[in-house]
C-alpha cells in the first residue's frame, strides 16, 4: 500500500498534494484508500453541518438540532483521529497539545 504526502485543511475540508494551492493545517501520509475514507468523512461532515444550519434557521424540532450536533461532532472526532493516525509528528503534537480530540463535542456527549 503506497502512501503519498497530503496537506489537509479541516476548516475548509480540503485535501491536496500541493501545499501552495490552499491553506492547510496538517501534513499526512496516506494511501489512496485512506484518502478516499478521509474525503468521505469530510463530505459527511459537510452534509451534517448543512443540516445543523438548516435546523437552526428552521426551528421545527428542537431535539433534532441536538442530535445533528452530536452527529457532526462525532464525524469531526473521526476526522481528527484519522489525521492523528496518518499525520506527521507536528500534526500529532498539535492535536495532543491542543486536546483537539477530547474537546470536540464535550458539551453534546
Amino acid at each position: 500500500m503506497k502512501k503519498k504526502k497530503y496537506y489537509v485543511g479541516v476548516a475548509s475540508g480540503q485535501i491536496t498534494q500541493q501545499p501552495e494551492t490552499t491553506q492547510w493545517e496538517y501534513e499526512i501520509e496516506a494511501s489512496d484508500e485512506e484518502i478516499t475514507r478521509l474525503r468521505d468523512l469530510f463530505d459527511r461532515a459537510n452534509r451534517q453541518n448543512f443540516d445543523v444550519a438548516y435546523v437552526a434557521l428552521h426551528p421545527i424540532e428542537g431535539p433534532k438540532e441536538e442530535h445533528d450536533l452530536k452527529n457532526y461532532d462525532h464525524t469531526l472526532q473521526e476526522i481528527y483521529r484519522m489525521i492523528y493516525e496518518l499525520g506527521n509528528e507536528e500534526a500529532k503534537q498539535h492535536i495532543d497539545q491542543n486536546h483537539v480530540i477530547q474537546e470536540l463535542g464535550k458539551d453534546y456527549m
